[in-house]
């Protein structure tokens, strides 16, 4: 059954046993055609569902794909945690670590970086040079704005401000 012509059998034959079924006179027959029908069925899930069984690695990718894009869609709200994540996607905090572990880090680290680089961005971003620095971080999540500046200094090597000046100047 693991061929697509033995499965495209296995379809047309459940397909004729369903168009004859209203028509059977035998109850004998009608049961022994119904329990035929449930085991090619059952057999024919089996197949498809071995065929395509995500593995556990598949699995795990798409499950921090959808955290990840949790986050970003939520990156802007100062009360983003772990656990609002973890609820929102049904999954325990424990393991959503678990699987941002194998790229180095963890959920809170994964949101504050991606609350930086955003601001960061924004900070680059020539259209948005009227908006105040505070106003970018505030607008990313960030409510309070002294440790926004100590945790941008520790990721860029300079003040927010002075990195949107630095870039002003290379232009």
């Amino acid at each position: 059954m693991n061929d697509p012509s033995s499965r495209q059998w296995s379809l047309g034959y459940l397909s004729h046993l369903v168009d004859r079924a209203p028509h059977l006179t035998s109850r004998a027959a009608g049961l022994k055609i119904s329990q035929n029908f449930k085991d090619l069925l059952l057999a024919l899930l089996a197949e498809l569902a071995d065929s395509c069984a995500s593995s556990l690695t598949e699995y795990r990718s798409l499950a921090l794909m959808r955290i990840k894009e949790t986050v970003e869609r939520n990156v802007h709200d100062p009360d983003l945690t772990p656990s609002t994540i973890a609820a929102e996607l049904k999954l325990s905090a424990r393991y959503i670590n678990q699987l941002l572990e194998t790229e180095g880090t963890s959920l809170s680290r994964y949101i504050w970086s991606r609350r930086l680089n955003r601001c960061a961005e924004q900070l680059k971003d020539p259209a948005l040079r009227a908006r105040g620095v505070s106003q970018i971080a505030m607008d990313n999540g960030f409510n309070d704005l002294s440790h926004f500046s100590k945790a941008f200094r520790i990721k860029f090597g300079m003040a927010p401000r002075d990195y949107r000046n630095g870039l002003a100047m290379q232009s």
